[in-house]
């Protein structure tokens, strides 16, 4: 029997599938599709750091600038959620389960207390819960694609509002839909919506603080 064009076959296949991302961030081990939940609880036991997707182990790019960056949103947020009261912000480890399948950890997550069950973070090690906001902070291994994927994955969690901060670029792209964005220029300021209205925040004041000037 002739393979299906449209079925991945090589390793190569699977880079394509998740967005052409480098190759020394997809475990083989699962081999790529094969991956499950408990496969991504062994990962994390021995001290990898990755998300499950589509089957698929895959390294999160951690860089120390970019935690920085991180650090400072969810002290931002912490403070414009009335110290938390309001709701609550997770960092780059902050696991979540997407679906049946996936495993996520948006750079900084913010969940309004409202919308969690019984206004309580779930105790179990991977939650099935998503963000009202999501932050990814670019790093030179992400691809358009790869960030796009998550896009997707976010908003058809309910999430309603990511943002992607550029650092190389100091701006923001903001989407409130999966592929709709507004850039956030140096002088102007990150909202949180409805969201969390108290949030606002020049771009410079988040590169700045980052950088002590």
């Amino acid at each position: 029997m002739l393979p299906n064009a449209a079925v991945a076959r090589t390793f190569a296949d699977h880079l394509v599938l998740l967005g052409g991302i480098p190759a020394d961030r997809v475990h083989t081990d699962p081999p790529p599709g094969a991956a499950t939940i408990d496969d991504w609880i062994a990962a994390v036991d021995r001290g990898d750091v990755c998300e499950l997707v589509d089957g698929t182990l895959v390294d999160r790019p951690l860089g120390f600038y970019e935690s920085l960056l991180a650090s400072c949103l969810i002290a931002h947020l912490f403070a414009a959620s009335d110290n938390g009261r309001l709701g609550v912000t997770s960092g780059e480890q902050g696991f979540i389960r997407l679906g049946e399948t996936q495993v996520r950890a948006p750079d900084v997550a913010f969940f309004l207390r409202a919308n969690l069950p019984e206004g309580r973070l779930p105790s179990e090690r991977l939650p099935a819960i998503c963000p009202d906001i999501a932050v990814e902070i670019l790093n030179s291994s992400n691809t358009m694609a790869e960030m796009a994927q998550k896009r997707k994955e976010y908003f058809q969690g309910g999430c309603r509002l990511v943002w992607m901060v550029d650092p190389g670029a100091r701006n923001v792209a903001v989407y409130r839909s999966p592929f709709r964005a507004e850039i956030v220029g140096w002088d102007s300021y990150l909202v949180g919506d409805d969201i969390l209205p108290e949030f606002k925040m020049l771009v410079s004041e988040l590169f700045n603080e980052v950088d002590g000037q």
